[in-house]
């Protein structure tokens, strides 16, 4: 058996404990994670965070724990087999004994002495701090205790804050009023025509302007076209107006432009 002293930010800090890869810990056949009085408390603490993202795997997480003590469960099973994962609650206290390193009024030092404790309990090497923050991470080793960090791999993503949800809704707001702007293709074939094209939700019209010879003229290092559209209705072509502007270095090469077919199309070579 593996015994996991858990700290709090395996709890805020990782994926839910259902979805992690347990198998990378090595080959045990049972993991044991005990969430200590500490852990417990802090947890109850964080239920009342002005943090969203925090408090709500506080309120969840407490919710499991309260769940399991009231159906008189010593354990919660996470995962059923290889390896075979579960919960246990410990109410086991920190003690008085610093072992020349601790500060017993620290949340951190106070999970480092129950582990040293659960380490004199269990002798059998089974018992390790399972952590990923600096502070606990080096006074386990300076008390004796084993320690085992948490892989960065479970780590979650970071949760977007309100300015990056602001500015992705403004991104997706500006992709969809530009799908219905009118497209310019340029082509060297006259005989096609202008379309009427779908694109998601919108209705867009491609209007092709045809160009005889070579069109390496209107690349993007020489030439930027715009095309500005008023429509009163979008879905009936007769109805677009639209102004097709071409600027280019070498005006020289464009030697013709075919109507565009739609009646109330202006072009403006200069």
């Amino acid at each position: 058996m593996l015994r996991l002293i858990v700290d709090t930010n395996l709890f805020h800090e990782f994926r839910a404990l259902g979805t992690l890869q347990w198998a990378d810990l090595g080959e045990p056949i049972h993991i044991e994670l005990i969430v200590t009085d500490v852990v417990q408390t802090e947890l109850d603490e964080h239920k009342k965070s002005t943090r969203a993202r925090l408090k709500r795997t506080a309120i969840r997480v407490t919710k499991q724990f309260r769940e399991m003590l009231l159906a008189q469960k010593s354990e919660l099973e996470i995962r059923a087999s290889d390896p075979r994962v579960t919960l246990r609650l410990s109410d086991m206290n920190f003690g008085s004994e610093t072992h020349g390193t601790l500060d017993l009024s620290n949340l951190d030092d106070q999970l480092v002495a129950i582990a040293r404790k659960y380490t004199d309990k269990f002798d059998d090497g089974s018992v390790h701090l399972f952590s990923n923050d600096t502070r606990p991470m080096r006074k386990s080793v300076g008390v004796g205790v084993k320690l085992l960090v948490i892989p960065e791999e479970w780590r979650r993503a970071d949760e977007q804050t309100d300015e990056d949800k602001e500015r992705s809704r403004l991104t997706e707001e500006n992709k969809r009023l530009r799908s219905r702007e009118p497209i310019l293709e340029v082509s060297s074939d006259p005989s096609d025509v202008l379309e009427l094209r779908h694109a998601g939700e919108a209705e867009v019209f491609v209007c092709k302007c045809f160009v005889d010879g070579s069109a390496e003229a209107l690349d993007e290092k020489s030439a930027v076209v715009e095309v500005l559209a008023e429509a009163s209705n979008l879905s009936d072509p007769a109805r677009q107006k639209l102004l097709v502007k071409f600027r280019t270095e070498q005006r020289s090469t464009i030697e013709a432009v075919s109507d565009i077919v739609l009646d109330t199309v202006s072009l403006d070579l200069g």
